[in-house]
């Protein structure tokens, strides 16, 4: 990332499920990453979560026997990932285990232990134990939900590395996605994609057709988010970033901006969805943004990654 004297680390949630398994041949395979320090981050349970659900306590060696061996798993599974880093380029040094039992709770833990001032967090999509549903497994969605301070990689199935498109609205939050690329990916071959989203639903409904020109609405949009998408891409290039890996796109006609993005993710070979959590609404949404809300629904074999 930055090139300053403070070395730059990244948080990754681990459990020993296939998604976090996902997460970290991912994430390997950024050379970006390989300059910053790791902190390899497991929350266990000091008992199997049904018996919290049925608030009953388990004779004491049963206890004992179950911790033990759940804790010798997650070690042999922790040491297996420290040295595929260090095999895949990674600083033996700047990789770090850290298997906490858990305190508050999955999530909360791991909010709190991201509060210690790092680059970005990674988790996968679900986790053990995860419902298979359709928006993400509990603990994943509950730290979505409140992590507003750190860019989060929500890790999908299989998503590839070699692209990474980037949602831009014309927003600062969208610019500050765009600078966190820039910073992540300086003096990089990485191919990017800027992708601009224009709706525009029928102009037969509701007298529509006779107030407004939907052409001219078109026409006028392309021209203000047009010098936007100039500068971020000028961004990207000052940050050493090859224009002609740098691809630029606006969709218009569309009704849903979050399935758009992920209809053209997946028709070009984007595995990374990069949008900031909020856009130019300043109405405060349930989650972190329709629209960001939707991508990451949708982007269940892509990663996403969500900057404040």
């Amino acid at each position: 990332m930055e090139n300053d004297n403070k070395k730059n680390k990244f948080l990754i949630a681990l459990d020993g499920s296939d998604y976090s398994s996902e997460a970290v041949k991912y994430i390997k395979n950024f050379e970006q990453c390989k300059n910053m320090d790791i902190i390899l981050f497991n929350v266990y349970s000091p008992l199997p979560e049904y018996y919290f659900d049925a608030n009953i306590v388990p004779e004491y060696d049963e206890v004992v026997s179950w911790e033990l061996d759940h804790i010798n798993f997650i070690r042999k599974y922790m040491g297996d990932v420290h040295d595929l880093f260090v095999k895949s380029g990674f600083e033996r040094d700047g990789i770090k285990i850290k298997i906490n039992k858990r305190k508050v709770g999955f999530a909360r833990d791991i909010l709190i232990e991201a509060k210690n001032d790092y680059s970005f967090i990674v988790i996968g999509r679900k986790g053990i134990g995860e419902l298979n549903e359709i928006f993400l497994g509990s603990i994943a969605a509950k730290v979505f939900e409140k992590l507003f301070f750190t860019p989060i990689f929500i890790v999908g199935k299989n998503p590839n590395t070699d692209k990474i498109l980037v949602a831009v609205d014309g927003s600062e939050n969208s610019m500050r996605a765009v600078d966190f690329i820039c910073k992540v990916f300086n003096n990089s071959d990485i191919k990017i994609g800027l992708i601009h989203i224009i709706r525009g639903g029928s102009t037969k409904e509701n007298g529509v057709k006779k107030i407004f020109s939907k052409r001219n609405f078109i026409e006028n949009t392309k021209d203000a988010i047009i010098p936007f998408i100039e500068k971020a891409k000028n961004n990207l290039i000052n940050y050493g970033i090859n224009a002609n890996n740098i691809d630029v796109d606006i969709i218009t006609n569309v009704t849903s901006r979050a399935a758009a993005i992920f209809e053209y993710a997946k028709k070009n070979n984007y595995g990374t969805i990069v949008a900031g959590r909020r856009g130019l609404s300043v109405v405060t949404d349930f989650f972190a943004g329709r629209v960001v809300n939707k991508i990451v629904q949708l982007a269940n074999d892509r990663s996403v990654w969500i900057i404040p």
